[in-house]
C-alpha cells in the first residue's frame, strides 16, 4: 500500500471531524464520515469513485442533514459544517494534483477553525500536527525538480 496525497488528506480530515465530533451534530459527522472512509477507500484504490448522480445525491443528503440538525441559528457551527462537508464531498470526487491541492488549502483554514471549539493545549499540538501533517501531503506533490532546489536551498 503506497502514501499518497490523497490517502494523507483523508486521514487528516478524518482526524478533524473526529475532533470536532464534540461540538457538530452527530448524524452529521456520521455522514461526513461515511463519505470520508469512501474517499479514503478511493484512495488507496479499493473501491471506485461515484458517479455525478450519486455524487449529487450525497450532496443533497448533506445540505439535508446540515439544514435539519445543524440549523441556521448557530452560524459558526453551520459555517465549520459547511467547510467540513464541502471538503468532505471534493475529496470525494478529487482526481487531479490541482483538486488535492485545493482541498489542502481549504483544510488549513478547517484546522484552524479547530480554536473556535477549544483553546487548550491538547487542541494546539493537534492542530500543529495537523499543519505539519497537511504540508508534508503537499510535498507530496512536488516535483523532484522542486525538491531538488528546496534541499540545495537548505
Amino acid at each position: 500500500m503506497k502514501i499518497n496525497p490523497q490517502s494523507c488528506q483523508a486521514l487528516i480530515l478524518l482526524l478533524i471531524t473526529l475532533s470536532l465530533a464534540n461540538f457538530i451534530s452527530l448524524s452529521f459527522i456520521a455522514i461526513v464520515l461515511l463519505i470520508i472512509l469512501w474517499s479514503l477507500m478511493c484512495a488507496l484504490e479499493q473501491l471506485t469513485r461515484p458517479s455525478t448522480f450519486v455524487g449529487n445525491g450525497l450532496a443533497l443528503a448533506v445540505m439535508i442533514t446540515l439544514a435539519i440538525d445543524v440549523g441556521f441559528s448557530d452560524t459558526v457551527n453551520l459555517f465549520v459544517s459547511m467547510l467540513l462537508s464541502a471538503i468532505a464531498l471534493k475529496q470525494l470526487i478529487a482526481v487531479l494534483d490541482r483538486h488535492i491541492k485545493l482541498i489542502a488549502v481549504t483544510q488549513t483554514f478547517l484546522i484552524a477553525s479547530l480554536f473556535l471549539y477549544q483553546q487548550n493545549l491538547f487542541f494546539t499540538l493537534l492542530s500543529v500536527s495537523l499543519l505539519i501533517l497537511n504540508l508534508l501531503a503537499l510535498n507530496l506533490l512536488a516535483d523532484n525538480t522542486q525538491l531538488l532546489w528546496f534541499r540545495i536551498r537548505l
